[in-house]
């Protein structure tokens, strides 16, 4: 019986393994290449998503504070909107490049309330302020008509 020592085994064995032992395929390199390469461009695309995304939200946040100030100035800091232009536009103060733009939109509610309702919006650099075009920001005001509510005060009191 031959009985090897378990040096000899350890050091065949190990002989084996490396001289049994596969390389890397050019096949194997280029698919883990293609793996890394889909990796990499999906965080570069969701890079650039958020980063418009940021973008937007930003521009959306400097209008809103532009915005807010604006009707501050029209209302005095109070809450009579008499001086709000009903049908309006201008240059945005406080952001360049911005217009606001009012309308007085119907609605019934509004007006069983002896009120109206004006849009403001407000459009960016180069938007177009046509129908079907989203503003960079909107807000509705609903405006007391002061007019209808004398006439309404004086027909509650009894008057005709």
């Amino acid at each position: 019986m031959n009985v090897k020592s378990t040096a000899s085994l350890a050091r065949s064995h190990g002989r084996r393994s490396r001289a049994t032992r596969r390389a890397t395929t050019l096949v194997e390199v280029i698919a883990g290449l293609v793996v890394l390469g889909t990796v990499l461009a999906s965080v570069v695309i969701a890079r650039g998503r958020f980063l418009h995304q940021r973008a937007l939200a930003d521009r959306q946040l400097r209008a809103i504070e532009a915005i807010d100030r604006l009707v501050e100035s029209w209302t005095a800091g109070g809450t009579i909107f008499d001086t709000v232009p009903r049908f309006g536009s201008g240059p945005l103060p406080g952001v360049e490049g911005y217009r606001w733009r009012t309308a007085e939109r119907r609605d019934p509610s509004a007006a069983a309330l002896a009120s109206h309702v004006i849009r403001v919006e407000v459009w960016g650099p180069g938007e177009a302020e046509t129908e079907g075009r989203r503003s960079v920001v909107s807000i509705d005001l609903l405006v007391h008509d002061r007019a209808s509510g004398a006439t309404a005060d004086a027909r509650s009191r009894g008057a005709p």
